[in-house]
């Protein structure tokens, strides 16, 4: 096997260091873009909010449908309806 050359004391503190120091500054990183998203996601919905509210407004000034008929038997017979059709010159 290869020898691979060894890596003194000192060499091997600082690359501690380092990894410690980039840690620290990937946390700081992904709690800046956090407290970044929070904040943009509050605006977003005071936003939609307001505009839900608005449109809320929009609707109760807007006057209701006309109701659909009601759907029911009808107290008309087969046979006058027949009839009618005849009538009618169906």
């Amino acid at each position: 096997m290869a020898d691979r050359p060894k890596t003194s004391e000192t060499q091997i503190q600082r690359i501690r260091m380092q990894r410690a120091a980039d840690g620290k500054q990937a946390m700081l990183d992904y709690e800046g873009e956090a407290a970044a998203i929070r904040v943009k996601t509050a605006r977003l919905k005071a936003l939609r909010l307001a505009a839900e509210a608005a449109a809320a407004g929009k609707v109760a000034v807007a006057k209701p449908k006309a109701k659909a008929a009601k759907r029911g038997r009808s107290s008309a017979t087969l046979s006058d309806w027949l009839k009618g059709r005849e009538a009618d010159g169906f």
